[in-house]
């Protein structure tokens, strides 16, 4: 149930040269393979914890021209390999606005019965503004959608007798959730992420920090961190 969107760092990304939970640019890079590792606090998303402790998610993803293939895999640090998510994606230009859809499966091994369950989604941005939406029908069934702005900045900071501009971006979404993995429809919570990327040698290094605001009853408060490290081929 890995979020297939266009990352948060497109902008800073382009321009200091890291979906975050950064993803590979989709809408820059074409005809590429990327290869990333997540390792976070806690496994975070769409407003819910799964598992408990560390999460270790490696994912590859191929891009070749429209279209894009996706696989993520999660280890928790008590249940182990418990989630393999694999997508299907094509994605175009409309003027200034970019599109994609997706059509995903997500593996549970560790579920009782059937250990899978299938999503559509469908995702827009135009300029800092964005907006997600997911089905998913089978074992898990319901439809959750975002409403996201993302800023980007640049930090200046000093290492060592170097002046550096240490790139920063910010986003901020406003979740719909209904039925879900949980029961009812309405705003589900607010997120906001920040996160800081470097590249050394080839490689990005993406430090993440999220918290989750709950706006319904059926939502808590959440917070995770960890780090993105990513290689482009």
């Amino acid at each position: 149930m890995k979020r297939m969107r266009a990352p948060l760092l497109a902008l800073a990304l382009c321009a200091s040269g890291a979906n975050a939970q950064t993803k590979p640019d989709s809408t820059v890079q074409k005809d590429t393979v990327f290869v990333q590792t997540d390792v976070m606090s806690n496994y975070l998303a769409r407003g819910m914890e799964f598992g408990h402790g560390t999460s270790y998610q490696p994912s590859i993803t191929a891009i070749h021209g429209p279209f894009i293939g996706f696989a993520w895999l999660n280890k928790d640090q008590t249940a182990g390999w418990n989630e393999l998510d694999i997508y299907a994606k094509a994605q175009k230009e409309f003027g200034k606005v970019h599109g994609e859809i997706a059509l995903g499966t997500y593996v549970l091994p560790k579920i009782q019965g059937r250990k899978h369950t299938e999503e559509v989604t469908a995702y827009f941005r135009r300029g800092n503004a964005s907006a997600f939406i997911a089905h998913d029908f089978g074992f898990i069934h319901g439809q959750y959608g975002e409403i996201a702005f993302e800023h980007a900045a640049a930090v200046q900071t000093t290492i060592g007798a170097v002046k550096r501009q240490l790139p920063i971006a910010a986003r901020t979404a406003l979740a719909f959730n209904r039925n879900y993995l949980r029961e009812g429809s309405g705003i589900s919570h607010l997120e906001a992420k920040l996160v800081a990327p470097l590249k050394i040698r080839g490689v990005e290094i993406t430090p993440t920090l999220v918290y989750n605001h709950p706006l319904s009853s059926n939502f808590t408060h959440q917070r995770a961190y960890g780090v993105t490290v990513r290689k482009q081929f």
